[in-house]
């Protein structure tokens, strides 16, 4: 029950809701965590590049992965493994050729102490 008002709680937002969608299982867990962070991009001529990171304030980590305009995945994956203790933000941004941010969109992932 606890893990389902978790992911109701989390939240995401962005330039366009629609461009990128993030999907974290699971939303909680406890440290040393293993996530996995599923990003939805919508296809798009301009995309360029994902990045993908999660902060905590005490612990960062990010992966960039590069986009081929339509012809990208709609989904990629990120493993996430040995996450310590924290309320991280994990942020998905989505670049164009020019190097601008086309979209962005965040979520709350919580990794609770032993």
């Amino acid at each position: 029950m606890l893990s389902i008002a978790v992911l109701l709680t989390a939240f995401s937002a962005g330039a366009d809701q629609e461009v990128v969608h993030i999907r974290i299982w699971p939303a909680f867990s406890f440290e040393p965590a293993n996530a996995l962070v599923q990003v939805s991009v919508e296809r798009d001529p301009e995309n360029r590049l994902l990045t993908v990171s999660g902060d905590s304030g005490e612990f960062f980590w990010r992966s960039d992965r590069p986009l081929d305009g339509e012809s990208g995945p709609r989904t990629s994956a990120f493993y996430c493994r040995d996450l310590p203790a924290g309320d991280y933000e994990v942020t998905a941004q989505i670049f164009g050729r020019d190097g601008r941010e086309r979209a962005v969109a965040r979520r709350q992932l919580r990794i609770l102490p032993r």
